[in-house]
């Protein structure tokens, strides 16, 4: 599998912006009975989990947030190669369980760092000083204000800078584990090096594809039962687009991780 991927690192690949918006939504439009029944069983499954005390928002955190959400790619996979709909494919991301949990406590550590760039960047003292100088009842003149604000906006978007860079290619990893069968580490360092050569196109587009999912809860909830599958067939089709991967050019089964599953806890 890694040969697979070094070989498409050293052709090189274009960025179909366009192709990945329409690609996932035809994936959607083409199983849209089994994208929507999977999408609302994986909602109130979380919501299920979520509602067990402390366990259960940590297993949602760690890995059946990230195991329900491939689903989505699993199935569509299952109906590329076979032309069929198979609404059990979509369940069978827990059988990377393992790697997912790996890939979750690994991302502690730059969390962390994201955390701390905005708690000890200038921005955190300028807003604190302004609002110790409120509740003093000093209020601050208005180029003050302006100074103070101005700054913070710079180091806030200067964070968000970093935390968007650390974050885009972690949305891939989940793909790689599966599609690729590559254990946590490998799966990060592939997305990295995938998607940092296109970073701000990739950025872009999981950016407006996180809008696309947004829109169906904001225009009526029951829209984001479409908005939602289709959000995450975008990313998949952009992983497709990056990788190279292609479900109909590979009968065989996707890659069982379970030996990884066993090993990792």
């Amino acid at each position: 599998m890694k040969e697979q991927l070094n070989a498409r690192l050293q052709r090189g690949y274009n960025f179909e912006f366009s192709k990945y918006i329409s690609d996932g939504f035809r994936f959607t439009n083409e199983n849209i009975g089994l994208q929507i029944a999977f999408g609302l069983l994986a909602f109130l499954t979380l919501v299920a989990a979520g509602l067990v005390p402390v366990l259960g928002s940590l297993a949602v955190n760690l890995f059946v947030s990230d195991c329900l959400l491939i689903g989505f790619a699993l199935g569509v996979t299952h109906y590329l190669r076979t032309g069929m709909g198979d609404f059990g494919s979509y369940w069978t991301g827990f059988r990377f369980a393992g790697q997912i949990i790996l890939f979750r406590l690994l991302l502690i550590l730059p969390g962390l760092l994201v955390v701390g760039l905005l708690f000890l960047t200038p921005a955190q003292g300028l807003i604190r000083e302004y609002i110790d100088s409120v509740q003093t009842q000093q209020t601050p003149d208005q180029d003050t204000m302006v100074f103070f604000f101005m700054q913070a906006i710079f180091w806030i978007f200067l964070a968000s800078l970093v935390f968007g860079f650390l974050l885009t290619p972690m949305v891939f990893v989940p793909f790689f584990i599966v599609f690729y069968k590559l254990n946590a580490w490998d799966a990060i360092v592939y997305s990295y090096r995938f998607v940092t050569r296109k970073w701000l196109a990739t950025f872009g587009l999981v950016i407006l594809a996180g809008l696309i999912g947004v829109a169906g809860f904001i225009m009526l909830v029951i829209g984001a039962l479409y908005t939602f599958p289709a959000m995450r067939n975008i990313l998949f089709a952009c992983f497709m687009g990056l990788t190279g991967f292609d479900p109909r050019l590979d009968n065989k089964e996707i890659p069982d991780n379970s030996d990884l599953l066993d090993t990792a806890l």
